[in-house]
């Protein structure tokens, strides 16, 4: 009897143990839908979101060095204005001088 108590709680703690294990996993390893992650760590960083209303929001945000304005809606995501990095304008201006 003892004994058959003791090996249901230990099936118990090692399921438990492979359940908390693969969630922490599927959590390390950016499996979750919406999560961003990158190949050295978070490439998008989210600047600032506002409702547009119940459907729509303005969202800006930042990768490899870009800002990005979009709305993202209920149907549809637009991209509604894009400002260059510092490096991107620099080079941009060196190329018209000459």
């Amino acid at each position: 009897m003892i004994f058959e108590i003791f090996t249901a709680l230990v099936a118990l703690v090692f399921v438990l143990g492979l359940v908390l294990g693969g969630a922490w996993l599927v959590r390390r390893m950016g499996w979750l839908p919406g999560q961003i992650k990158g190949p050295m760590g978070r490439d998008i960083t989210i600047l600032e979101q506002r409702p547009v209303d119940a459907h729509t929001r303005i969202v800006a945000l930042r990768w490899r060095g870009d800002d990005y304005l979009i709305s993202v809606g209920a149907e549809q995501t637009a991209l509604i204005d894009k400002k260059p990095s510092s490096a991107t304008n620099s080079l941009e201006g060196d190329a018209r001088e000459i």
